[in-house]
């Protein structure tokens, strides 16, 4: 004979919360959550960046040595700056997607729809 006091997972009826439907009762990691990783991504890609165009590994060379050095160092930080870019577009894409998928429909729809019921009246 099946429990039931319980739920669909086990646990006791009297525990379960109701769905909500008001955003200001949702915890603040459901409703920032997101927000908080895209910060945090696209802080991680600044300090990356940064420290790309910032870092010298030509010193105590001269001369010949010395030019090869930075025309080197040149074209890998121009390609790490490109590889860093393409990954913070795609980064910040998928965070946009994602954001516009967990959105309320309510939030997406306008007030001033018009259909066609709406137009012949």
């Amino acid at each position: 004979m099946p429990n039931k006091t319980r739920g669909t997972r086990g646990t006791p009826r009297s525990r379960q919360r109701p769905p909500t439907s008001d955003p200001d009762q949702e915890p603040w990691w459901r409703r920032r959550g997101l927000l908080l990783v895209a910060l945090v991504t696209n802080a991680f890609f600044g300090v990356v960046l940064f420290s790309v165009l910032t870092r010298s590994g030509c010193a105590g060379m001269t001369g010949e040595q010395l030019r090869a050095c930075q025309a080197r160092e040149s074209v890998n930080d121009g390609a790490a700056l490109i590889m860093l870019a393409f990954l913070l577009v795609i980064a910040n894409v998928a965070f946009a997607v994602l954001y516009l998928s967990r959105r309320r429909r309510s939030s997406r729809e306008s007030p001033q729809r018009t259909t066609r019921r709406n137009r012949s009246s």
